[in-house]
Protein backbone atom coordinates (compact mmCIF):
# COMPACT_ATOMS: atom_id res chain seq x y z
CA UNK A 1 0.00 0.00 0.00
CA UNK A 2 2.85 2.26 0.37
CA UNK A 3 3.94 1.79 -3.04
CA UNK A 4 0.24 3.06 -4.13
CA UNK A 5 0.48 5.36 -2.32
CA UNK A 6 3.57 7.10 -3.80
CA UNK A 7 2.76 6.44 -6.87
CA UNK A 8 -0.28 8.43 -6.31
CA UNK A 9 1.46 11.26 -4.54
CA UNK A 10 4.08 11.21 -7.45
CA UNK A 11 1.42 11.25 -10.12
CA UNK A 12 -0.78 14.29 -7.88
CA UNK A 13 2.66 16.27 -7.93
CA UNK A 14 3.49 15.56 -11.97
CA UNK A 15 -0.19 16.67 -12.21
CA UNK A 16 -0.01 19.83 -10.34
CA UNK A 17 3.74 21.00 -11.88
CA UNK A 18 2.00 20.14 -15.57
CA UNK A 19 -0.99 22.16 -15.03
CA UNK A 20 1.33 25.06 -13.23
CA UNK A 21 3.89 24.89 -15.96
CA UNK A 22 0.72 25.32 -18.18
CA UNK A 23 -0.68 28.19 -16.56
CA UNK A 24 1.89 29.88 -16.65
CA UNK A 25 3.48 29.35 -20.32
CA UNK A 26 0.27 31.03 -21.19
CA UNK A 27 0.15 33.32 -18.70
CA UNK A 28 3.78 34.55 -20.36
CA UNK A 29 2.28 34.33 -23.81
CA UNK A 30 -0.48 35.97 -23.19
CA UNK A 31 1.39 38.99 -21.84
CA UNK A 32 3.94 38.93 -24.68
CA UNK A 33 1.15 39.47 -27.22
CA UNK A 34 -0.55 42.14 -24.72
CA UNK A 35 2.89 43.95 -24.97
CA UNK A 36 2.56 43.31 -28.78
CA UNK A 37 -0.70 44.78 -29.18
CA UNK A 38 -0.54 47.97 -27.28
CA UNK A 39 2.86 48.31 -29.22
CA UNK A 40 1.07 48.12 -32.37
CA UNK A 41 -2.24 50.00 -31.38
CA UNK A 42 0.30 52.72 -30.05
CA UNK A 43 1.80 52.67 -33.47
CA UNK A 44 -1.75 52.69 -35.61
CA UNK A 45 -3.22 55.83 -33.11
CA UNK A 46 0.04 57.70 -33.54
CA UNK A 47 -0.38 57.24 -37.80
CA UNK A 48 -3.97 57.77 -37.43
CA UNK A 49 -3.53 61.09 -35.31
CA UNK A 50 -1.29 62.36 -37.76
CA UNK A 51 -3.93 61.27 -40.47
CA UNK A 52 -6.48 63.72 -38.83
CA UNK A 53 -4.09 66.64 -37.90
CA UNK A 54 -2.91 66.47 -41.68
CA UNK A 55 -7.14 66.33 -42.53
CA UNK A 56 -7.29 68.86 -39.92
CA UNK A 57 -4.78 71.30 -42.04
CA UNK A 58 -6.20 70.72 -44.95
CA UNK A 59 -9.92 71.25 -43.95
CA UNK A 60 -8.37 74.64 -42.48
CA UNK A 61 -6.57 75.72 -45.61
CA UNK A 62 -10.08 74.91 -47.67
CA UNK A 63 -11.48 77.13 -45.26
CA UNK A 64 -9.18 79.97 -45.42
CA UNK A 65 -9.38 79.81 -49.51
CA UNK A 66 -13.09 79.98 -49.34
CA UNK A 67 -13.22 82.69 -47.58
CA UNK A 68 -10.65 84.67 -49.79
CA UNK A 69 -12.71 83.24 -53.02
CA UNK A 70 -15.72 84.75 -51.16
CA UNK A 71 -14.13 88.10 -50.66
CA UNK A 72 -13.28 88.14 -54.40
CA UNK A 73 -16.77 87.31 -55.20
CA UNK A 74 -18.35 90.09 -53.03
CA UNK A 75 -15.32 92.57 -54.54
CA UNK A 76 -16.43 91.45 -58.49
CA UNK A 77 -20.53 91.88 -57.25
CA UNK A 78 -19.24 95.41 -55.74
CA UNK A 79 -17.85 96.15 -59.51
CA UNK A 80 -21.01 94.67 -61.30
CA UNK A 81 -23.09 96.45 -59.16
CA UNK A 82 -20.58 99.71 -59.72
CA UNK A 83 -20.91 99.44 -63.54
CA UNK A 84 -24.55 98.67 -63.76
CA UNK A 85 -24.56 101.98 -61.67
CA UNK A 86 -22.82 104.13 -64.06
CA UNK A 87 -24.48 102.75 -66.95
CA UNK A 88 -27.41 103.99 -65.38
CA UNK A 89 -25.86 106.99 -64.79
CA UNK A 90 -25.02 106.84 -68.70
CA UNK A 91 -28.33 106.64 -69.69
CA UNK A 92 -29.77 109.25 -67.77
CA UNK A 93 -27.17 111.77 -68.58
CA UNK A 94 -27.96 110.25 -72.33
CA UNK A 95 -31.68 111.48 -71.65
CA UNK A 96 -31.40 114.96 -69.80
CA UNK A 97 -30.19 117.20 -72.46
CA UNK A 98 -33.52 116.14 -74.06
CA UNK A 99 -35.56 116.66 -71.46
CA UNK A 100 -33.98 119.95 -70.57
CA UNK A 101 -34.72 121.46 -74.61
CA UNK A 102 -38.41 119.61 -73.87
CA UNK A 103 -38.58 122.58 -70.69
CA UNK A 104 -37.13 125.13 -71.99
CA UNK A 105 -39.69 124.96 -75.03
CA UNK A 106 -42.53 124.62 -72.58
CA UNK A 107 -40.99 127.77 -70.80
CA UNK A 108 -41.40 129.55 -73.65
CA UNK A 109 -44.86 128.67 -74.85
CA UNK A 110 -46.27 129.80 -71.35
CA UNK A 111 -44.94 133.24 -71.23
CA UNK A 112 -47.27 136.00 -72.37
CA UNK A 113 -48.36 136.03 -75.87
CA UNK A 114 -47.53 139.75 -76.31
CA UNK A 115 -44.29 139.72 -75.44
CA UNK A 116 -41.39 138.47 -77.55
CA UNK A 117 -38.21 136.93 -75.58
CA UNK A 118 -35.67 134.67 -77.61
CA UNK A 119 -36.09 130.92 -76.87
CA UNK A 120 -32.80 130.30 -75.24
CA UNK A 121 -31.90 126.62 -76.17
CA UNK A 122 -28.94 124.97 -74.11
CA UNK A 123 -25.80 124.71 -75.94
CA UNK A 124 -25.00 120.92 -76.27
CA UNK A 125 -21.77 119.65 -78.01
CA UNK A 126 -22.78 116.90 -80.53
CA UNK A 127 -21.45 113.73 -78.76
CA UNK A 128 -21.49 110.72 -80.85
CA UNK A 129 -23.84 108.11 -79.79
CA UNK A 130 -21.91 105.07 -78.91
CA UNK A 131 -23.85 101.92 -80.06
CA UNK A 132 -24.47 99.80 -77.32
CA UNK A 133 -21.87 96.46 -78.30
CA UNK A 134 -24.06 93.46 -79.13
CA UNK A 135 -22.89 89.79 -78.80
CA UNK A 136 -23.28 87.29 -81.55
CA UNK A 137 -27.09 86.53 -80.46
CA UNK A 138 -27.71 90.17 -80.81
CA UNK A 139 -28.18 90.52 -77.13
CA UNK A 140 -26.55 93.59 -74.78
CA UNK A 141 -24.24 93.33 -71.93
CA UNK A 142 -26.88 94.09 -69.25
CA UNK A 143 -29.24 91.76 -71.20
CA UNK A 144 -26.54 88.82 -71.50
CA UNK A 145 -25.54 89.86 -67.77
CA UNK A 146 -29.79 88.88 -66.21
CA UNK A 147 -29.56 85.64 -68.75
CA UNK A 148 -26.24 84.70 -66.93
CA UNK A 149 -27.16 85.89 -63.45
CA UNK A 150 -30.44 83.66 -63.60
CA UNK A 151 -28.35 80.63 -64.39
CA UNK A 152 -26.38 81.22 -61.58
CA UNK A 153 -29.33 81.59 -59.79
CA UNK A 154 -30.39 78.35 -60.51
CA UNK A 155 -26.87 76.77 -60.06
CA UNK A 156 -26.62 75.59 -63.79
CA UNK A 157 -23.32 77.66 -64.38
CA UNK A 158 -21.01 79.39 -61.21
CA UNK A 159 -19.93 82.84 -61.14
CA UNK A 160 -16.49 82.14 -62.43
CA UNK A 161 -18.22 80.70 -65.48
CA UNK A 162 -20.57 83.80 -66.09
CA UNK A 163 -17.45 86.13 -65.94
CA UNK A 164 -15.12 83.81 -68.35
CA UNK A 165 -18.65 84.26 -71.03
CA UNK A 166 -18.86 88.01 -70.54
CA UNK A 167 -15.40 88.75 -70.66
CA UNK A 168 -15.49 86.49 -73.71
CA UNK A 169 -18.05 87.61 -75.09
CA UNK A 170 -17.44 91.99 -74.68
CA UNK A 171 -14.16 92.13 -74.32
Amino acid sequence: MRIKIGWLIGLVVIVIISIGATLYVQHSSFAKDKEIMAINFGKKSKVLNEKINSKEKEINSLKEKQTENESKIKKLEDQINSLKGTTESLNSTETAPETQQENNQVNATSEVPGQETPVVSPVTPEAPVEKERTNAAGQTGPERNAELQSKVDSGEITIREKFDILSSEFP
